[in-house]
């Protein structure tokens, strides 16, 4: 490689480098990513001790510190920026200006490093890149480095693909696309074993169980398809984002057009890139709040570049679009993208990178012992026992307090996004093996749920194993006791239309099933968009109305009445008190947020089926 083209690349690593690794990584323990960097130091298995949306090697995408993990993340992704910067300034033609290069590369893979929410690190989105690198090797004739770069970008791909579980999808088209553009059968039998050695390797690695790896792969299945049904938004957005991805989308498969291969070769690696921009699309406009919309405008933004190459490896007009693209887009966020972007982040992590380098850790080591020190003087506990499990509340308060921590599977209840899910930690906390107490500050329900319907089946583990000791820095303790039986029996079974009231019979507790199958435009939208919004209204016996989402989860069952809003609520239930008027439920109804039924209709079958069931507990 000539001086020039070498001390470019140089350059620009050690850029790329000091801008976007996490040099001031969040110090808090509150965080669900942070028991993803906890489930790394401690060797949890994913799949059965651990079923989150990020796998073993999460934590090396997520911005928060713990002593164990903090090198193994800055190691990492100083090294998967390297390769991936290796990969794009072999991908496009070697008579390009070097300069030119490392403008193109820039604009790639700085717009990420401004990635608003503060415990995401900009590496988390850098898959993107290698899926489009794997697609445009296979839209344009090899290089004499085709070849090395392609399986560099599989062997990466893997890695992300064990990091955030919405990467697995890419990998296997990834793989399907390299098996297809193969020459022969030897040459697609070396490609899945790359795929799949990688993939073997990189879980090894992590310090997971060989044998582990397909209850991962299952346990991720469930996790996908629960998320983008439980975890869907709907509001309003900002038309000019959705049109800007329109416009990419349409604008892919006309540059992609261009490239020199007969129609139907193109045909593979052009559903791979249209996945990619789907993918970054899906993961801003599912939950539709302002860190995820941001996050993926800016992957955009970085993809735009790039995707501009595919039909030719020549960068002048892949450089001009992409700064194009950043003016657009970076206007549309002045004017009405008020936390969409963090614009002086790259700027903070260079400088942390220089008081890193005079002073080591040991800054963000006395911000650890005081938080710690802080939650342990406010959160004084003396519950007696060795393991606990905590849910909505600060994690760091069972580590404050010298107790293990011993987390349900899904970390949150609004994790257990399906009921497989949910009966995965109901199986946990019935285990006599699980934690000894459970540390409980809420329901945990979020983004408007019905309370009870997160992770619905450990509700009743609560009722049936453990019982309410007492309160403790504002957290409800529940401590194991020998296990109790339950059944539900039958109080009524009725098929409704959308908007009609059925009535609740009385009892102490009362559990609901409500079938809830969506219609083949409902199943169309939410498979290629997101799940449509469906609502239900409970009226109490003292004449107050609570509306709450609800989703295809509820065909699993949920804890309807008593109302358990708050830990209070909680409190009062599980100490064996007596419900309030404001805690039963009289009646119920599903329809749309307006209520009744219309324009669910259009998206959910009728007549919707209505079980419910007294819990009789036994002694």
């Amino acid at each position: 490689m000539p001086f020039r083209s070498a001390a470019s690349m140089v350059a620009v690593t050690i850029v790329v480098v000091a801008a976007c690794l996490p040099w001031e990584p969040l110090v808090a323990t509150s965080y669900y990513e942070y028991v993803v960097h906890l489930a790394f130091a401690h060797g949890w298995q994913h799949g059965t001790q651990i079923a989150s949306t990020y796998g073993p090697w999460g934590f090396v995408g997520l911005s928060v510190f713990h002593p164990d993990t903090f090198g193994w993340m800055l190691g990492l992704e100083a090294l998967l920026y390297g390769i991936t910067i290796f990969a794009l300034w072999h991908f496009v033609d070697a008579s390009t200006s070097p300069w030119l290069r490392a403008v193109w590369i820039c604009l790639i893979l700085f717009p990420t490093s401004m990635t608003p929410a503060p415990e995401w690190a900009a590496i988390l989105f850098l898959g993107y890149v290698h899926a489009l690198l794997l697609a445009g090797d296979a839209l344009v004739p090899d290089l004499a480095t085709g070849r090395v770069t392609e399986r560099i970008s599989l062997t990466v791909l893997a890695l992300f693909a064990l990091m955030k579980l919405s990467f697995l999808p890419l990998f296997a088209v990834a793989v399907a696309v390299r098996c297809f553009r193969a020459a022969g059968w030897r040459e697609r039998l070396t490609s899945l074993a790359l795929a799949g050695g990688a993939l073997v390797g990189w879980w090894i690695l992590a310090g997971q169980s060989p044998c582990g790896l397909p209850a991962f792969l299952a346990a991720a299945v469930e996790v996908i398809s629960g998320y983008k049904t439980s975890m869907a938004l709907w509001g309003q957005t900002a038309p000019q984002w959705y049109r800007t991805f329109g416009v990419v989308a349409v604008a892919v498969p006309l540059v992609v057009l261009r490239a020199s291969r007969p129609w139907w070769w193109r045909l593979p690696p052009l559903g791979l890139v249209l996945l990619c921009v789907a993918q970054i699309f899906l993961q801003g406009f599912v939950r539709l709040d302002f860190p995820h919309v941001g996050a993926s405008l800016l992957c955009l933004c970085g993809a735009v570049p790039l995707l501009a190459t595919l039909g030719s490896r020549r960068l002048p007009l892949a450089v001009a679009t992409g700064i194009a693209v950043d003016l657009l887009v970076a206007g549309g966020l002045r004017h009405g993208g008020l936390g969409l972007v963090d614009r002086d982040r790259p700027t903070v992590e260079a400088r942390a990178l220089i008081r890193l380098a005079r002073e080591g850790t040991t800054v963000l080591d006395s911000r650890r012992r005081a938080l710690l020190g802080g939650l342990r003087a406010n959160a004084l506990l003396d519950v007696g026992a060795k393991q606990a499990d905590v849910q909505s509340a600060d994690f760091g308060v069972v580590e404050a307090n010298d107790l293990g921590l011993r987390l349900r599977p899904t970390i949150s209840s609004y994790g257990a996004y399906t009921p497989a899910l949910s009966q995965l930690n109901a199986a946990f906390l019935e285990d006599p093996s699980g934690p000894d107490v459970v540390l409980v500050g809420g329901p945990g329900g979020i983004d408007g749920r019905f309370p009870t319907l997160s992770d619905s089946r450990s509700f009743l583990s609560l009722l049936t194993h453990f019982t309410y000791r007492s309160d403790a820095a504002n957290l409800a303790v529940f401590a194991r006791r020998p296990p109790r039986s339950y059944r539900l029996r039958p109080l009524t079974s009725t098929s409704v239309s959308l908007g009609d009231v059925v009535p609740v019979p009385p009892a102490a507790v009362v559990w609901a099933t409500i079938a809830v199958d969506p219609t083949p435009t409902g199943r169309l939208l939410g498979a290629l968009y997101k799940a449509p919004p469906l609502y239900l209204e409970a009226q109490m016996a003292n004449g107050a109305r609570a509306v709450h989402r609800i989703d295809t989860a509820a065909s699993g069952g949920f804890l309807l009445s008593p109302y358990l809003s708050n830990r209070t609520a909680m409190v009062t239930f599980y100490s064996g008190g007596p419900p309030s008027k404001a805690m039963t439920v009289a009646t119920i109804r599903v329809g749309d947020a307006s209520l009744p039924g219309s324009p669910a209709r259009r998206f959910y079958r009728e007549p919707v089926r209505i079980e419910l069931f007294a819990v009789d507990v036994g002694g």
